[in-house]
């Protein structure tokens, strides 16, 4: 068993100066320039795909990195509504990436109809996506190689759609305030891929 106390000892030893100065620093606030929401999959660290320090990005994580639309009032969908609404017009972030991940094992249960009764939650969050993630993979089977990666790929492209009905989103992005982004995280390489609106592809950053 991994001894989690231990690793917080291994932090405290590493940090540096300059580190220490940079906490230090952020006791007195924070101001992100991004809000990532991402699958809370272990494997996709928001921070190390895109080099950033702590302060630079507001993170909020969940299976599939599902986002209600604004007008849905499922209280499951409230913490999302809540951290983009924080983000957005408390912290007045610059960017939001929605960003999804190649094998996803939220995405694999909105392709299944079997229901493990142990994790009927699971289900049941992902059931919120899962009709309309499904209802589009045949007409997108050139994003990906595999039924699993299409699923994927058009769930991240669905989330981003759904921010779109957010109403303070669409006036900041009509505003120029606020830019958008949909990724795809290739965990076998570490590639990361972003989602081109005009052409409707997956465009490796680099």
């Amino acid at each position: 068993m991994v001894d989690i106390l231990s690793k917080v000892k291994e932090f405290r030893e590493s940090l540096n100066e300059e580190m220490l100065n940079l906490f230090h620093e952020l006791s007195h606030g924070q101001k992100p320039h991004t809000l990532f929401i991402s699958c809370s999959d272990s494997r996709v660290v928001p921070e190390v795909i895109t080099n950033s320090k702590p302060g630079e990005i507001f993170v909020f994580r969940n299976i599939a990195n599902i986002v209600p639309r604004y007008e849905d009032e499922n209280e499951i969908g409230i913490p999302t509504k809540a951290a983009i609404e924080y983000a957005v017009l408390v912290l007045k972030v610059q960017n939001i990436v929605v960003c999804g991940h190649f094998s996803c094992g939220g995405c694999a249960a909105m392709d299944s109809n079997r229901v493990d009764e142990s994790i009927k939650d699971v289900h049941f969050h992902v059931g919120l996506a899962k009709d309309e993630v499904i209802s589009k993979v045949d007409a997108n089977e050139h994003l990906g190689n595999s039924r699993s990666e299409v699923i994927e790929k058009v769930n991240v492209i669905t989330q981003v759609e759904h921010l779109m009905s957010y109403p303070f989103i669409r006036r900041k992005l009509d505003n120029g305030e606020i830019k958008i982004f949909g990724w795809y995280f290739h965990i076998p390489t570490a590639k990361v891929f972003n989602y081109n609106f005009l052409t409707k592809e997956f465009e490796e950053i680099k």
